[in-house]
């Protein structure tokens, strides 16, 4: 019926006509595209997304020079490219339900684009094509290829920031070069009681989107626009090269949550959260077990299916209701820590993907590229059970919380000394949320080489183990072949005896591989730091989990002394 509507629907004489480039904005609501003056003053409107070929090869096509351990990661994985397939033919949805289309592509913008606005020109229209920019590396090179082929082409461009943040960057008091590092320094910085940085109105979806251009593009019988049907998820799985045991791959059913792509799921996962989830938030989001111990917005803001200020502003609808707290506070505090990645990648650029980091360390000629140990990292062989059940979580769901990722981070460069950038591009593989300046920015940090005066987390898995997972829950979890040992043996099962591991079968190496080191966490330690966080006067919350040194935040209306 959708397609019906958009075929049927009206087109526009000959004029100005604006093509809209969608790339990770997949969203009609709080779109500033839809309500720029370019197309508020055009005659026509033609969405576009383009499948580009090079997010979803190899790394090695992008990077040739890298090694084999490097160069055999894929950009994206099956599991994420069903969830932009998904937000895409969403997209899709919601403008034929407003009388429009989206054009999808399969191919590289920088071709595909110049040769549409060719065949939009060639009608007698004006053509200028739309998109938000981005501030990541490639995807900044793709947006200056794709502006000078289209100015040769006869075309214009422009990009705009749009509101892939939550403050918008014109707003900052300060330039992205100068941007205060590490987070709490920009944090005080945005947070001024004094005078906090606005965040902007967010904007409401268009009533009525404006016509399509009279150029017959729907039936394009030569194939030179590769056109692509994004309804057809196995299809388009295909076109982008993968095989079918890839496309046959689904969310592991131990995953708690439904991750379907696109903004009606995006929406509906908000008001589920903050209905169930919000008002403890900052109580359980170091949690690893069930749907609602964090919001896992994540996936969704990733590919703009959700922006940062519907989040907020629904966030404050709830403290209007309900009041302010800690908890509702500390969601918008980790938008503010996805601002602080997306202008640190802009600040840094192509410093935050080399091995030394923006700070230059020489640390990194004590890294290891070891082939070995990085596979029994990536699948969740280590021998370490903590450790490999949030691998394992990644690896069959693509997501995994926010405190595994810490940990696993911490391990991998910390403890592994292995180089942090392969850590980095299983993640960019992996995980449903990927986004290029969080990513990369959060793993430079882990390394110790993100920024001077950092403070660089090195986590006991051992420690972490007892205190987030006490009943080794999660481990069984995920990792079947400790479940019947005792939860003190299940987190360690190199101090099981014999026996027990024979009567648990959990026999090693035959069922479950030696580890690669032996995290301790000894009672005599445990018992010193808790003896140093009573001296401390420091606190955990309702759910037992520890709390660090506090820091004032300040929310909406109030402050708040928190960790």
């Amino acid at each position: 019926d959708e397609v019906q509507a958009a075929a049927t629907s009206e087109k526009a004489p000959p004029g100005k006509t604006v093509v809209i480039w969608f790339r990770n904005d997949l969203r009609l609501r709080d779109n500033p595209l839809l309500h720029h003056p370019e197309v508020l003053n055009a005659q026509a409107l033609l969405p576009v997304y383009c499948f580009d070929p090079r997010h979803f090869g190899s790394n090695a096509v992008l990077h040739p020079r890298w090694d084999k351990v490097a160069g055999g990661l894929a950009k994206t994985g099956v599991l994420r490219a069903k969830f932009i397939q998904e937000s895409v033919s969403g997209l899709r949805q919601s403008l034929c339900q407003r009388g429009s289309e989206l054009v999808t592509l399969h191919g590289r913008p920088e071709e595909l684009l110049p040769e549409l606005v060719a065949r939009l020109r060639a009608d007698g229209n004006e053509v200028e094509v739309l998109c938000q920019r981005e501030v990541a590396v490639e995807e900044a090179e793709c947006e200056r290829l794709v502006e000078e082929a289209l100015v040769a082409a006869g075309g214009c461009f422009q990009s705009i920031w749009g509101a892939q943040t939550l403050y918008h960057v014109e707003d900052l008091p300060f330039e992205l070069k100068k941007l205060p590092e590490p987070f709490t320094n920009f944090r005080n910085m945005v947070e001024r009681k004094e005078k906090p940085v606005p965040i902007g109105e967010e904007l409401p979806v268009p009533a009525k989107l404006l016509p399509l251009p009279t150029a017959d593009l729907m039936a394009d019988k030569s194939g030179a626009l590769a056109r692509i049907d994004v309804q057809n998820q196995d299809a388009v799985l295909e076109r982008l090269g993968f095989s079918q045991e890839e496309r046959e791959q689904s969310i592991d059913p131990r995953c708690a949550n439904c991750f379907q792509g696109g903004e009606e799921a995006a929406l509906s996962r908000l008001e589920e959260f903050v209905k169930v989830g919000l008002a403890t938030y900052k109580q359980t989001r170091d949690g690893f077990l069930g749907a609602n111990y964090a919001s896992k917005l994540s996936p969704w803001l990733a590919h703009g299916c959700l922006s940062p200020r519907t989040v907020y502003f629904r966030v404050a609808a709830f403290e209007d209701e309900f009041g302010e707290t800690l908890d509702t506070y500390w969601l918008t505090f980790e938008l503010k820590w996805r601002d602080f990645f997306r202008f640190f990648g802009a600040k840094h650029r192509n410093a935050m993907f080399l091995r030394s980091g923006p700070v230059k360390s020489s640390a990194w000629g004590n890294w290891s590229r070891n082939e070995d140990v990085f596979r029994r990292w990536c699948d969740g062989q280590t021998g370490i059970p903590f450790v490999d059940a949030n691998m394992r979580e990644l690896k069959l769901t693509g997501y995994m919380s926010n405190r595994g990722r810490q940990c696993v981070a911490s391990f991998f460069t910390q403890d592994l000394k292995m180089d942090w950038r392969l850590g980095a591009q299983w993640f960019e593989q992996m995980l449903l949320d990927h986004d290029v300046c969080s990513n990369y920015g959060n793993w430079v940090c882990a390394a110790g080489i993100g920024m001077r005066g950092q403070r660089v987390n090195r986590f006991n898995m051992a420690k972490q183990a007892q205190q987030y997972d006490k009943d080794a829950v999660f481990i069984k979890l995920w990792v079947p072949e400790v479940a019947k040992l005792p939860a003190s043996l299940a987190m360690a099962p190199w101090e099981a005896s014999e026996e027990q591991l024979s009567e648990a079968l959990c026999r090693i190496p035959e069922d479950y591989p030696e580890p690669l080191l032996r995290p301790s966490y000894s009672a005599e330690a445990k018992k010193a730091n808790e003896a140093q966080c009573k001296a401390e006067n420091a606190e955990v919350t309702a759910a037992g989990y520890p709390i660090a040194k506090r820091r004032w935040h300040h929310g909406r209306k109030g402050a708040f002394l928190a960790s």
